[in-house]
């Protein structure tokens, strides 16, 4: 079994190789004219461990770095989320909550149907409300001032679906979060995130108002007319900031996200940080499914193309990508007149990257996504670091030992009642004399050599022990009883892959679940 998978614990110094290819990938943003500058940034949970920029944060003049201040547009809305979990923590709201309950002119939108469900804060935070995607209708919206706000949804907004169904992207649903956070509070819900997230977490350049930075120390947003750059006027906060009025730099950016990773693993230390570790896990699990293709007669009745093999979700403020290779991935992106951006990390290892660029909707996601995939493979990563239960190791090891010293398994004291009756055990002894005919006499892996071991869950593991003709794989699930015992286990001969498969020319050498001891 491989025990030594990188863990967040272990330091992470990336590969000259590795921050050249990054510089290449960024580089990609000005070669194809998305934007004029853009800055990046590598961090793990411990925070940013290499950062640059390429081409200029304004025209004529320096090249963006980390502490640059961008627009990072809907990037904003992990904030949102989390001020309003911070809410909740402290008992003045409750996701379950009606939205009415805080918002009384939302009465007057009609439900979707008779039966539909009424929009909750929940629903807002997952983009399941049923409010129709509005981009880029509300990147114009941002300096609404609140009692605009307060008529435009007195006027009554429109839904597409029930709520709680189906995913679409709604920022002014976050803006009715926004809205919530302050009549909650009682504070203007730029303060309220001051006070209660930014200061506490010492983004002390991340802001909500332009002027609060000086012009050398930000990047201007620009837009490509005719190949030509057009600069973008920098809009004030108001009723629409909740949805995209962050300004940042890659610094803080980085800062925040890490502090969002360490919402990962569940542990006993102490938290003293402004949002528990449980919001924070809740922001980064996904709450709505996005499906790649919704066929016709579904509840939407509507025909999209995949674009990606990974599946997607959406959790509270932020993407959760349920990646193939890497397992799940924490993202967001940003796209505003004059700015686009990305962060995105690993739930498991805590690796991320930090993209912003001063061109309109530039595509700072695809570099992202690209970025993380190189800087995973440079720290040896793995997709999800599973740590079983020390029960389960044990019957690992007496398992293992029964099986090399050719004596039987199945008489060990370990099996839960189910397990004669599923098959019986003359039945499983007679399919362990045919698998071992065809693997021969079992022994233990040499020293340093892996077993293949992987793990489901903490309670479901299956290694491979190396046989005279061929390896054996041995997988054992056990009971959520207390003591555990065994309710399945598998031995059979590990098939050789023929070597005209195709499938092994793109088998990725990747670790999708690695044992963690």
């Amino acid at each position: 079994m491989t025990t030594t998978p990188w863990t967040p614990s272990q330091a992470w110094t990336p590969s000259q190789a590795l921050l050249d290819e990054v510089k290449r990938l960024i580089a990609a943003l000005i070669d194809e004219r998305s934007a004029p500058g853009a800055a990046w940034g590598l961090f793990t949970r411990t925070g940013l461990v290499a950062s640059g920029g390429v081409g200029v944060a304004a025209l004529g003049g320096a090249t963006p770095t980390s502490s640059t201040v961008f627009r990072v547009a809907s990037m904003s809305k992990s904030f949102t989320a989390a001020a309003v979990l911070t809410l909740a923590e402290a008992g003045r709201l409750t996701l379950d909550d009606p939205v009415t309950d805080h918002i009384p002119e939302m009465s007057t939108t009609r439900r979707y149907s008779v039966d539909s469900p009424p929009i909750t804060l929940a629903h807002l935070l997952s983009m399941s409300s049923g409010l129709p995607k509005d981009d880029p209708w509300a990147d114009r919206m941002e300096a609404l001032h609140p009692s605009a706000f307060s008529r435009l949804v007195s006027g009554g907004l429109r839904t597409i679906g029930a709520p709680g169904v189906a995913f679409e992207y709604s920022n002014v649903g976050y803006a009715l979060l926004g809205a919530v956070v302050e009549r909650v509070s009682g504070l203007p819900f730029t303060d309220y995130v001051r006070e209660r997230l930014l200061d506490p977490l010492g983004l002390r350049r991340t802001v909500y108002d332009y002027t609060d930075v000086a012009p050398s120390a930000r990047a201007t947003g620009y837009h490509d007319t005719r190949g030509r750059w057009v600069p973008e006027a920098f809009t004030r906060p108001g009723a629409f900031s909740s949805i995209g009025g962050v300004l940042s730099t890659v610094d803080d950016m980085a800062a925040w996200a890490a502090w969002l990773a360490n919402g990962f693993p569940p542990t006993d230390d102490a938290d003293p940080s402004p949002l528990s570790r449980a919001s924070r896990r809740a922001m980064q699990t996904g709450h709505i499914d996005i499906p790649p293709v919704l066929r016709c007669g579904s509840s939407r009745g509507r025909l999209t193309v995949a674009e990606h093999t990974q599946i997607t979700s959406y959790g509270y403020g932020l993407f959760v990508d349920h990646d193939p290779v890497w397992g799940n991935i924490a993202q967001h992106s940003g796209g505003y007149p004059g700015f686009g951006t990305a962060m995105r990390w690993h739930l498991d290892s805590g690796i991320g990257v930090i993209v912003v660029a001063n061109g309109r909707y530039a595509r700072s996601l695809v570099i992202a996504d690209r970025a993380l995939r190189v800087a995973l493979s440079d720290a040896g990563a793995v997709g999800c670091t599973v740590h079983p239960w020390p029960e389960t190791l044990h019957v690992k090891d007496l398992v293992t030992a029964e099986l090399v010293a050719g004596r039987d398994p199945f008489a060990l004291p370990i099996y839960a009642d189910n397990v004669a009756m599923d098959r019986p055990w003359d039945e499983r002894r007679a399919d362990l004399a045919i698998a071992l005919k065809r693997t021969g006499v079992l022994s233990r892996p040499a020293p340093g050599q892996p077993d293949g071991g992987y793990a489901i869950s903490e309670a479901h593991i299956g290694w491979t022990l190396p046989g005279a003709r061929g390896p054996l794989t041995v997988e054992v699930q056990l009971t959520p009883t207390e003591p555990p015992r065994v309710q399945a286990i598998k031995l059979q001969p590990t098939p050789a892959i023929p070597p005209d498969d195709l499938t092994t020319t793109t088998r990725s050498t990747a670790v999708v679940a690695e044992f963690q001891v």
